[in-house]
């Protein structure tokens, strides 16, 4: 299904640029900065939608316009997700598990954009027999790639969690995701633009809060990894309440590995146009 679907957006933004091959020295082309705040969904975070423990984010972009509705852009971003039992309001979650995480993921990728309204006002080559406008709402879709470092919190400095394999599982740092999402845009004037947009991250990774499936062989774990990572995929027994000689038995539930991971992305958008 992942081979499937990275083909059908691959086909979708190629059929995108073959708009290229008509007029493309009169279309707008923008560079851009984004800055703004990212969230995740996750274990740790089991809500369906929240923009709750919000982490910040930032980027760099440039866009291509193929007609008055059609562009692409190409992308690079920085978003901060983080999340912990006990501030996502699970009580019960927080008082079995005790786990929390930060990770500064860093993606670039290709969105093929839709506009709802024919766009760049300003354009001198514009159709006098049609209305455009400096504002429009519009929708995208599209494919990234992302590098993930899971990290927690532990005796005063943050440590990485995929080498100590805290389930017993080593999975990538690199994975691939399908953002979609909104957003609106507005030519102030002929070279500059403001934007807003949110975007979805549909993930083929459970891994970017370190979270998925079940607790290992502690046993094992001491053996492979050292006491770090023991303490680290067991932190329930550093509250007051939990006994400090329990340690869960290999196979019990840590994570929901029926769900992938999901992260989102809202950001304030300055554009300026250069030119042919």
């Amino acid at each position: 299904m992942k081979k499937i679907i990275t083909s059908s957006l691959l086909v979708l933004c190629a059929t995108f640029a073959s708009f290229a091959q008509k007029n493309m020295s009169i279309k707008l082309r923008e560079i851009a900065v984004g800055v703004g705040y990212s969230a995740y969904l996750g274990d740790l975070q089991p809500k369906s939608f929240t923009h709750s423990q919000p982490g910040i984010s930032g980027g760099i972009s440039f866009r291509q316009y193929f007609s008055d509705r059609i562009s692409a852009k190409v992308f690079g971003n920085f978003a901060r997700v983080q999340a912990s039992d006990l501030k996502s309001g699970d009580y019960e979650l927080y008082n079995y598990r005790n786990l929390s995480f930060r990770n500064d993921i860093k993606e670039v990728g290709l969105q093929a954009e839709v506009s709802l309204f024919r766009y760049d006002k300003f354009n001198n080559y514009n159709d006098d027999k049609k209305k455009y406008h400096n504002f429009t709402p519009y929708v995208f879709v599209g494919i990234n790639g992302f590098y993930s470092n899971p990290k927690a919190y532990y005796k005063s400095e943050w440590v990485a969690l995929q080498p100590l394999t805290t389930e017993g599982v080593t999975y990538s740092k690199f994975n691939m995701a399908i953002p979609f999402g909104l957003g609106f845009k507005y030519q102030y004037n002929k070279k500059v633009a403001v934007g807003l947009e949110l975007g979805m991250r549909k993930t083929f990774t459970d891994y970017i809060d370190d979270v998925s499936t079940a607790y290992p062989d502690m046993a094992s774990l001491l053996i492979d990894k050292g006491q770090t990572a023991v303490d680290l995929s067991w932190r329930a027994d550093e509250k007051n309440n939990n006994p400090k000689n329990y340690l869960p038995k290999a196979g019990t539930k840590r994570g929901d590995a029926s769900d992938k991971d999901w992260y989102l992305l809202t950001q304030f958008v300055l554009s300026y146009n250069i030119g042919k």
